[in-house]
């Protein structure tokens, strides 16, 4: 798509080379994963390292790994910029860490994007982690699993597994629109869920924090009284793993990004559709 092409562009406005190696051999991999989530990790993984890079060389390759009896695609991204001290590696991917950084802010980045790759490739079931030297560049390496063409298809994160039981399950709605809690709630109750409906951000909090029993949040971004994103932020901290999925604007393509990085879980696009709302749902609460 244009989108896929922003780096070529950047890369040739800061005098940098961008390689593809393609010397990997293996032509029967079937990747079965969310291609919208794996676009984003490797744009995020890509502009980072234009943006730390000066009249350099960015390569960008994949092979395959094993790991635990998993066979495992694993992608890196490599360059020849500053490089990033030893102290500030394990500080790399925290949220917002790098915001207020004067030598992030000097090279033209926020950080946020490193938060947003992380929590991209923990969602495909992969991992994230970097190899650096101060002045010489560094290495972002990422997985995702994967099967070989032939083997029988499995559900995989981000893949319609079979329909769970979702009986006397708690969902808390957090909606400021009455019309479109009922709307949800219709739904909900259909699966024999038990909906609970917050008005706005700051209910939902006082909610996840006096009801152990919430399973799962279905969180509205644009709220009065306080935010999807500041919400969903302050019920992490006292119940970091209660699942959060975001309603995000289908129009705004940063709502996601920006979803992903308050700590939401998964994300969902307005107007909803039942059968992948229900399908993201039960993806949650069926472990």
């Amino acid at each position: 798509s244009g989108d896929d092409k922003s780096g070529a562009g950047e890369a040739e406005q800061t005098g940098n080379r961008l390689r593809l190696n393609t010397t990997n051999k293996n032509k029967d991999l079937h990747l079965i994963t969310d291609h919208y989530r794996l676009k984003q990790i490797l744009l995020n993984l890509l502009n980072n390292a234009l943006k730390f890079t000066d009249k350099g060389e960015i390569e960008f390759g994949y092979e395959t790994k094993t790991h635990n009896n998993q066979t495992l695609l694993q992608f890196y991204i490599r360059d020849t910029g500053i490089g990033i001290p030893k102290e500030k590696q394990t500080l790399i991917f925290d949220l917002f860490r790098q915001v207020d950084d004067t030598h992030t802010r000097r090279h033209g980045g926020t950080g946020i994007g490193l938060s947003i790759a992380k929590k991209l490739t923990e969602l495909l079931g992969g991992t994230i982690w970097l190899e650096s030297d101060e002045g010489t560049g560094s290495i972002f390496y990422f997985t995702i699993p994967f099967e070989k063409s032939g083997e029988t298809r499995k559900s995989m994160p981000g893949q319609p597994a079979k329909k769970p039981s979702l009986k006397g399950k708690t969902v808390l709605i957090v909606e400021d629109v009455e019309s479109s809690f009922d709307f949800l709630d219709v739904l909900l109750k259909k699966s024999g869920i038990e909906p609970v409906w917050a008005k706005d951000g700051k209910e939902a909090i006082e909610l996840c924090r006096e009801n152990s029993n919430i399973d799962l949040v279905l969180m509205d971004i644009n709220m009065p009284v306080l935010n999807g994103y500041d919400a969903t932020k302050k019920i992490k901290k006292f119940r970091p793993k209660l699942p959060i999925i975001s309603q995000t604007a289908y129009a705004v393509a940063g709502d996601r990004e920006k979803s992903l990085a308050a700590g939401c879980d998964d994300y969902i696009a307005k107007p909803i559709k039942q059968e992948l709302l229900m399908e993201k749902i039960g993806k949650w609460l069926c472990c």
